[in-house]
């Protein structure tokens, strides 16, 4: 996976960077006001449950101070800390937002602002993504939550084979010798069921997916039901969205 850039910045929208080391909300110039609310959750998120560090740097577009606190931001992005780039729009988000259709001054009355998003990445010190502590490995993505109420996404951990559920779990919960199912139920969606097997487990795929299968008949879920294996070191993003929801 690429590391971020600073073009994958955008004006009309607000940015979590979580480094080993820091953590960082970047608000666009022209990003609604209550986006900022939806970073400030997913960084308790990341706090909770990924051991974010406490501090938090907070920045609008163009007021990136101080200058020393910020330099660790644009050496992720790949950008001289001395010689700030000029963030304006970026087409990835276009559907999201419309093209330019946040007014300049949507931050101070939200007019035309979309459903509240927020974005956040993780990366390590070197500027690999940092699968285990920082978010979705590799890419930008909308943080669990964002723009919805917080009771449309619940997630639930039962231990194979006893289906005994971890009422608080984070990933470190998550142990090589163990097989977990993830249950992820999201308004409007299908349950998913995520079998997620441990690299000392000694568990194949067959086996795996037979327990993804037992689990949705004790659980009486309906056949609609999503059953995915998760590999430990492997897992997709939306088993991480779902995990750090526990």
């Amino acid at each position: 996976e690429k590391a971020p850039t600073a073009s994958s910045l955008d004006t009309r929208t607000v940015f979590v960077l979580h480094t080993s080391a820091s953590l960082f909300i970047w608000a666009g110039a022209r990003a609604a006001e209550g986006y900022e609310e939806h970073a400030d959750a997913w960084v308790a998120r990341l706090q909770r449950h990924e051991h974010a560090p406490a501090v938090v740097h907070r920045a609008a577009q163009g007021a990136e101070l101080p200058v020393e606190a910020w330099a660790p931001f644009w050496q992720a992005l790949g950008t001289d800390p001395s010689n700030p780039p000029r963030v304006g729009t970026n087409s990835l988000y276009d559907n999201d937002y419309g093209v330019g259709s946040l007014s300049p001054d949507a931050r101070a009355g939200g007019r035309g602002a979309a459903a509240p998003r927020s974005t956040s990445t993780g990366y390590s010190d070197d500027g690999t993504p940092a699968h285990s502590r920082g978010g979705p490995a590799g890419e930008l993505s909308s943080p669990p939550g964002a723009g919805e109420e917080a009771e449309d996404v619940r997630a639930q951990l039962f231990e194979v084979p006893s289906w005994e559920e971890l009422t608080m779990f984070e990933s470190d919960d998550l142990l090589p010798d163990k097989v977990f199912v993830l249950l992820g139920e999201r308004a409007g969606e299908p349950p998913a069921v995520f079998v997620w097997v441990g690299a000392e487990s000694g568990m194949d795929e067959a086996t795996a997916r037979a327990r993804g299968a037992e689990f949705v008949r004790l659980r009486s879920l309906p056949a609609t039901a999503r059953v995915s294996v998760q590999w430990q070191g492997r897992e997709d993003d939306a088993f991480d969205s779902f995990l750090i929801n526990g």
